[in-house]
C-alpha cells in the first residue's frame, strides 16, 4: 500500500484527473492546446521506441501518421460514414500503418546506420508522390470527412492514447522484449551472436512504433475534417518527434512524454509572440539543449530533483 500511494504515483494520480477534467473546464483554445501536446508526445514516444530504444533512426515516421490519417479518411468518405464511426475508423487507421510499416520492415532492416534512416525519408516521400497523383487518394485537392465537431472526443482520444502509449512503454521497457533492443542498440552483432533473433524483434518494434502515429493520424484527420498530403507527409512532424525526443531524453520513456508539454508550449509562444523569427529561435533552442544537455533537459531536470529516470 505504501508503494502504491508514493508521492509519484499520488502526483501521477492528480495530473491525470485534471487532464480528463480540461474538457469540461476550459476555452476551446486550451483544450486543442493540451491535446496537441498530448499528441505530440505520442508521436514522440513512438519515434522513440525504435529510434531510442533501438538505435535506428528513422527520419521518415511522419509516413505512418500520413498512412493513419489517409486510410482513416478513405475509410470515412467511401463508405460514406458519420461521427458514430469515429473510433473505430481511427483504430483502422492505426492498423493500416502497423501493416504497411510490417511489410516495409523485413526489406528495410536490411540495412543498418544512416543507409536506414535514408530509407526511411526516401519511403515517406515516396507515399507522398502517390498520394499527390492518385485521384483515389483525393490527389493534390485531398480528402474532406463530414463536418462535424469532434474537439472534446478527439482530445479524449489523445489523452487514451497519450496514457496507454506511457504505459506500454514502460512496461516495455521492463520487458524481456526490451531488454532485446537494448542489446540491439547497444552491439548487434553480439545480440544475434547471443541468440536475439534480431530481424524479428526489430520489426515488432517498427511495427508497434508505426501503430500509434496512425491512431493519432486517424484521430487528426477527424479534427481538422480534411487531409492532402502535404499536411498527411509534412517532414515537420518527424523533426518535432526527435526534437521532443532530443528535449525530453533519448532512451527514456518519461523524457519525451513530459517534454512534450514544455516543447509545444514554448513553440506556441515563439510562434504567436515572433512568427517571423519562430523557426530561428526554435533551431537556436534546440542546438542549446543538446549542447548542454545532451542527455535531454528533462533528464537532467529530473536528476537534478533526484527523481528516478524511467
Amino acid at each position: 500500500m505504501k508503494n502504491v500511494l508514493s508521492i509519484r504515483n499520488v502526483g501521477l494520480l492528480i495530473v491525470l484527473i485534471v487532464l480528463v477534467l480540461v474538457p469540461f473546464v476550459s476555452s476551446g483554445y486550451i483544450v486543442s492546446l493540451i491535446a496537441s501536446i498530448l499528441a505530440a508526445g505520442t508521436l514522440a514516444g513512438s519515434w522513440n521506441l525504435i529510434s531510442g530504444f533501438t538505435g535506428y533512426v528513422s527520419f521518415g515516421h511522419q509516413a505512418f501518421f500520413g498512412v493513419g490519417a489517409y486510410a482513416t479518411a478513405i475509410l470515412v468518405t467511401s463508405l460514406n460514414l458519420g461521427e458514430g464511426s469515429l473510433f473505430y475508423s481511427i483504430l483502422f487507421g492505426g492498423i493500416a500503418s502497423a501493416a504497411v510499416a510490417f511489410a516495409f520492415g523485413y526489406p528495410a532492416f536490411i540495412l543498418r546506420g544512416p543507409y536506414f534512416s535514408i530509407l526511411t525519408l526516401g519511403f515517406s516521400e515516396f507515399l507522398y508522390v502517390i498520394m499527390v497523383n492518385t485521384p483515389w487518394f483525393g490527389g493534390a485537392e485531398g480528402l474532406n470527412l463530414p463536418p462535424v465537431y469532434v474537439l472534446p472526443k478527439y482530445y479524449m482520444v489523445t489523452l487514451v492514447l497519450f496514457v496507454g502509449s506511457f504505459i506500454f512503454l514502460y512496461w516495455m521497457r521492463q520487458s524481456r522484449f526490451g531488454f532485446a533492443l537494448s542489446t540491439i542498440r547497444q552491439d548487434e552483432d553480439a545480440a544475434e551472436s547471443s541468440g536475439v533473433p534480431t530481424l524479428r524483434y526489430k520489426i515488432i518494434a517498427f511495427t508497434v512504433s508505426a501503430f500509434f502515429p496512425g491512431l493519432i493520424g486517424g484521430a487528426y484527420v477527424w479534427y481538422i475534417t480534411y487531409i492532402d498530403a502535404v499536411a498527411a507527409f509534412d517532414p515537420h512532424v518527424v523533426v518535432q518527434m526527435i526534437a521532443i525526443t532530443m528535449f525530453g531524453g533519448l532512451g527514456t520513456v518519461a523524457g519525451p512524454m513530459i517534454g512534450a508539454f514544455f516543447f509545444v508550449i514554448v513553440s506556441e509562444f515563439l510562434w504567436s509572440s515572433m512568427p517571423e523569427l519562430y523557426l530561428v529561435v526554435l533551431g537556436v533552442t534546440i542546438i542549446l539543449v543538446i549542447e548542454f544537455f545532451p542527455r535531454g533537459a528533462v533528464v537532467h531536470a529530473m536528476e537534478a530533483l533526484k527523481i528516478k529516470v524511467v
